[in-house]
Formats: C-alpha cells, sequence, structure tokens
C-alpha cells in the first residue's frame, strides 16, 4: 500500500523538477551586456557599453571557428590597456585590449591569443582612436 504521504512528496518533486527546468529556459538573456574599459594611471575610463545579441555572443566569444585569411599577431612583450568584459547573466568573459610597438608603427589589437580559437573577434589598428571606432562599429553590429 502506498501511502498518502509519499505520493505527497512525489508530486511536489515533480513540481520542482518541472518548476527548475522551465526557470533554467528562462535564465538564458536575449541580450548580454558589454562594457569597454581602458587602464590609466590617473583613471580608469569607460569608453563605450551597449548590449549585443545572445546568439551572436555565442558566434562571435564562445564557439571557436574556422580559420580564414591573416592576422597579426599579439607579441609577448605587447601589454594590456584596458579589457572589453562581456556579461553573460553572471558569467563573465574578458579580453584584454593590448597596445604595442614595432618599429615605428604603434598597433592596438583585441583578439584571441590562438587563430582558430573563441573568441573569433579580432580588431587590430594603428591608431588608439581608430581601434575604439573599430571596436565599437564591430560590436554594434552584434545588437
Amino acid at each position: 500500500m502506498i501511502k498518502k504521504s509519499n505520493i505527497l512528496y512525489t508530486s511536489l518533486l515533480l513540481v520542482a523538477i518541472i518548476l527548475t527546468c522551465s526557470f533554467k529556459k528562462n535564465l538564458v538573456p536575449k541580450k548580454v551586456a558589454f562594457t569597454c574599459i581602458v587602464f590609466d594611471h590617473k583613471q580608469n575610463e569607460v569608453k563605450f557599453s551597449g548590449n549585443i545579441k545572445h546568439s551572436n555572443f555565442k558566434k562571435w566569444f564562445i564557439s571557436d571557428y574556422p580559420v580564414a585569411g591573416e592576422r597579426i599577431e599579439t607579441p609577448k612583450n605587447s601589454i594590456s590597456f584596458g579589457v572589453l568584459i562581456l556579461n553573460n547573466n553572471g558569467n563573465i568573459l574578458i579580453m584584454p585590449l593590448y597596445k604595442w610597438k614595432d618599429q615605428n608603427l604603434n598597433y592596438f589589437s583585441c583578439q584571441s591569443q590562438q587563430i582558430g580559437m573563441a573568441p573569433m573577434l579580432s580588431i587590430i589598428d594603428n591608431t588608439k582612436k581608430g581601434f575604439f571606432k573599430k571596436l565599437k562599429i564591430e560590436l554594434d553590429k552584434l545588437k
């Protein structure tokens, strides 16, 4: 004979499981927040912030990608001068912003350390102003 308390316990457990599963489905955000911060000896500065679609976040920042084309690699002697922070419902992804000089050219970059490995976003420019403009344009395309 099945006790009423066992049926009640089993029913409550099933309701809890169903509620938990439906709650977890709703945890996937539609947008992922980003903030670009520059480090300075006197004061850190938020250059810009915004949101991108969750599907674009998965494609551009989480998934590995097929290699196509060429890119300038960030050298080991580069210096981090800021970060791009992405917040996916409490899961934080941080991409360093690097700068270096090669002969007479300055470089500013935000890219994965390994070709083909996430994140796929790769921005590089010879001026700081141009770099931030390109980075903002690319992030705005992912909204």
